[in-house]
């Protein structure tokens, strides 16, 4: 929609975790209309305790590194997913 009406996107964030960054990050890499990131290179945990991820994302002079394997290119760490998991099935 952005592309069609020739507008320019910023991309923000809220409450994250490694995770949400770096799929921002491969949002706004494969996205032209972002022109603008709004502070994801916390690159981490904000407004929780632990990170959902394995791996440290790294930046360097403005710009984060893409992780390149599988995916979102992270692994998840199952101990914090499972601490944090949610049991929907009795409701």
């Amino acid at each position: 929609m952005a592309r069609a009406a020739g507008l320019d996107v910023i991309l923000g964030h809220v409450f994250q975790t490694g995770l949400g960054a770096v799929a921002e990050a491969h949002l706004a890499a494969s996205c032209a209309e972002i022109r603008c990131v709004n502070e994801i290179g916390s690159l981490g945990p904000i407004g929780v305790k632990d990170d959902l991820i394995v791996e440290s994302l790294r930046r360097e002079a403005g710009y984060m590194e893409i992780p390149k394997g599988p995916g979102l290119g992270v692994t998840l760490d199952w101990l914090t997913v499972d601490k944090y998991r949610y049991d929907f099935s009795d409701m």
